[in-house]
């Protein structure tokens, strides 16, 4: 948590930035206002995936730091207004990102506008067993078999080894056991 009197190091992007943060703005709310947009474009772009291609800026979403000086003004806010009434959420995150617009906070976590209802799931057998061996209890979870991508991407370049390229399809045909953790000497 951020400390009070304390300045910030540094100002965040200008694209998910409130026009009015400065240095002073630290604390526990400096981030409301860019969660709101980070939200508030996301939903738009799923509700109207072509905003993205259309409004794209080099570091935001959908907004530039030129929309938050005049909302009134910016196209993405019209186009945005223009979608209300074909998504659930775009309502109600467009009324929290004029909340954080006016308040540089929100007195809701975002987190708690997307409470989805768990879905029914069939019981099913525990992924992990424990296994005893030379008196050594250990515990092992269940792998269970498919496919999936593994290996490195050309922008993953540095932080790999020439080995891990390129991306390739794996399956699995058959469940296996890992240990939970690193062997120990115990049961080593």
């Amino acid at each position: 948590m951020a400390e009070r009197g304390v300045s910030s190091s540094e100002m965040g992007s200008p694209d998910y930035r409130h026009p009015k943060r400065t240095a002073a703005s630290f604390g526990p709310a400096m981030d409301h206002f860019s969660l709101a947009v980070m939200a508030l474009s996301l939903e738009a772009i799923a509700t109207e995936p072509t905003l993205l291609q259309r409004y794209a800026c080099a570091d935001g979403l959908l907004f530039c730091e030129r929309d938050f000086f005049s909302l009134s003004e910016s196209e993405v806010m019209m186009s945005i207004l223009a979608l209300l009434p074909k998504s659930r959420n775009l309502p109600m995150l467009y009324s929290l990102f004029h909340l954080a617009y006016k308040k540089k906070t929100l007195q809701v976590e975002l987190s708690e506008c997307f409470r989805l209802p768990e879905p029914a799931v069939a019981p099913q057998q525990s992924s992990s067993r424990t296994f005893t061996v030379k008196g050594v209890s250990f515990r092992m979870k269940l792998v269970k078999a498919g496919t999936f991508m593994m290996g490195a991407t050309p922008e993953m370049e540095d932080g790999a080894d020439s080995d891990e390229f390129p991306v390739h399809e794996v399956t699995l045909t058959k469940d296996y056991y890992m240990g939970e953790t690193q062997v120990t000497q115990a049961l080593w």
